[in-house]
This record gives structure tokens, sequence and C-alpha cells, in this order.
């Protein structure tokens, strides 16, 4: 094996500066996870390509990266995946990093809880949803990649993960809707994806919040509406700013899909460090949320650090239920 340059892997948009991420101060590390597991994820390959994306004045160059997934059942909360070293490419197909991951003791907001307000989208036929940049995104499936969570959520006091009472003050904890079987009637969840990259004082220097709501019942019933808001920000008082952002959302009888294309650059961080002149660059290309007819709440992430300093950079991704 050989290591590559991968990482990792809407009606309203706001890309507004958000005071709580610019406010932040330096950390002596990042929170802990609760029932950490060091798991290698299993991925696939997107090769580089240059795409005119849509109101971008310019073709984009991406370099190549690595699709990983992750999903949680109903009763399935919270889930943080942190990336370790670097990606390694087993064939010209496909890739696999090392990954800590755990229940986050501080859980990212919804975009929701931010005053972002969602709208709901008809349901329509189609399963799959071909994007700007000629990916196929299967809605209602995986990639057969997504790692078993089951020693994360057996080691909890609950199978739902939840054991942050700090966090959860003055909620009971969730039922077990892993466990309940078939939905009587429809019946609605919601959730959320965060990506985010750590600089090396841990401050979130980029990061995409990405919420879907859906109405669903069981496997083979469909899903009746969908609904999606977005959050997207940088740290820029270190240079950092969102140079694109391409986001998408869409509902079909298997499930909603939110998700975007979107590429971070900072002209600054790698020559404040060490140096050297070089422009860094973090794509999330794309990263998308999915709310299933089963309940499964699914999220995708195929990223790339590219340029200068990129090893002072930590890469962490979030899947959060909101409504069970």
């Amino acid at each position: 094996m050989r290591n590559i340059t991968l990482f990792h892997c809407a009606s309203l948009v706001l890309a507004l500066p958000l005071l709580p991420l610019n406010a932040q101060q330096p950390a002596k590390s990042l929170p802990p996870l609760q029932n950490t597991t060091r798991m290698i994820f299993q991925g696939v390959v997107k090769p580089a390509q240059t795409v005119q994306m849509p109101n971008s004045l310019n073709p984009i160059s991406v370099p190549s990266r690595c699709q990983f997934e992750m999903k949680l059942m109903p009763g399935q909360n919270h889930v943080e995946a942190r990336m370790v070293g670097a990606v390694r490419q087993t064939n010209n197909n496909q890739c696999e990093a090392d990954f800590d991951v755990g229940i986050p003791t501080v859980i990212q907001p919804s975009p929701a809880s931010l005053g972002a307000s969602v709208a709901t989208a008809p349901t329509t036929s189609s399963s799959t949803v071909t994007t700007a940049a000629g990916d196929v995104i299967n809605i209602g499936q995986d990639d057969g990649n997504a790692p078993d969570l089951t020693s994360i959520f057996a080691a909890s006091k609950t199978p739902t993960g939840s054991v942050l009472p700090e966090l959860r003050k003055g909620q009971d904890a969730e039922p077990d809707l892993a466990k309940a079987g078939p939905r009587a009637t429809p019946g609605f969840s919601s959730g959320y994806m965060n990506g985010i990259v750590y600089d090396p004082l841990y401050i979130q220097v980029t990061y995409v919040d990405l919420y879907v709501g859906w109405v669903w019942q069981n496997t083979g019933t469909c899903v009746t509406n969908g609904s999606y808001s977005q959050y997207l920000t940088d740290y820029s008082y270190t240079g950092w700013f969102l140079a694109y952002n391409g986001p998408t959302e869409y509902t079909n009888c298997n499930g909603v899909v939110n998700y975007t294309y979107a590429e971070f650059i900072n002209g600054v961080f790698c020559s404040t460090l060490t140096g050297l002149n070089s422009t860094t660059y973090v794509y999330y290309w794309p990263i998308q949320v999915q709310g299933w007819q089963d309940g499964t709440l699914y999220g995708n992430f195929s990223w790339t650090l590219e340029g200068g300093c990129i090893a002072f950079l930590t890469p962490a991704y979030q899947l959060n239920r909101s409504v069970n």
C-alpha cells in the first residue's frame, strides 16, 4: 500500500461569519470521545478533476480524494470520527484510513438551531441524483463501507449513546427505537452532519453543517417529504475563507439527501507556521447527509486537504440525530 494525498473524504444556505466560531479560544486538546475505538474505515477513491461548477467564475481543480461513510440506526444518536494519519490507497479504486471513533462529549449544533429555517420539498421518483460534478448519489443506499458501530453503543449506558447528562440536561434518554420495530404510523425524524477541520490550536477553521428532516414509517413505505438547511463558515481571523459552496437537496421515495461541494482556502496559514509560501486548501467534494425509509441517518464524506502544512490540520466528522 502507498500513502497518497487524500484526506477523509436547501432551500436556505448561510455562509455568514458565525460569531461563536470566531470567538473560539485556543485549547490544549480536542474534546474527548466516549467509548473511543480505533477503526479502519474503507473508502472509495474519487479521481482528481477540474470541473466548472454552478455559480463559479472559473473551473475548480480538485485533487484525488477518498470517500468514506457512516450511518446511525434508529435509536443511535451521536457519533464522531477523527482521522489519524494519512489515507492509504489500497488499489486503483479503494482506500482506507484510521479513525478514532466514539460518542462526542461536545455535540455540534444543528443548523436549524442557529435560526436557519427549513423548507419542505415534494417527493419525487428518481432513486439517484447526478451532481454538477458528475457524481451519482444513491438515496437510501450506502456504498457497502459503513463501519459497524455496535461496539461503540454497546459500551454506553443505553443503546442510544445517551451517556452525556451535561449535554442532555432536562431531557430523558431517548427510547431505543432500534429495537422497537417498524412504526405503526409515519413519524418525523431529523439529523445533521458536521464536517470540521481543526488547526494546531484546536480551533475549528472550516465548518460545514448539513441538516435533513424526513417523515418515514418502515422499509417499503415511501418517505413522504423532506426538509433541509445548511450552515457553512470559516475562521477568517487566521486567513481562512469559503471560496465556493454549491448546495443541493432532494427527496424521493427512498429518502431525503442534502449535500454540498465546498472549497476553503488559506493563503497565509502555512507561511505563518513555517515561513513556507504555500496556499492551503480544504475540499468537501461532496459531503452529504441522508434520511432513509427505515429511519437510518446516513452521512457520506469525500474530502481532501491540499497544499502546504496540511499535516498541522485535524479533520473530524460528527453524525447527530436531533429527533429520533
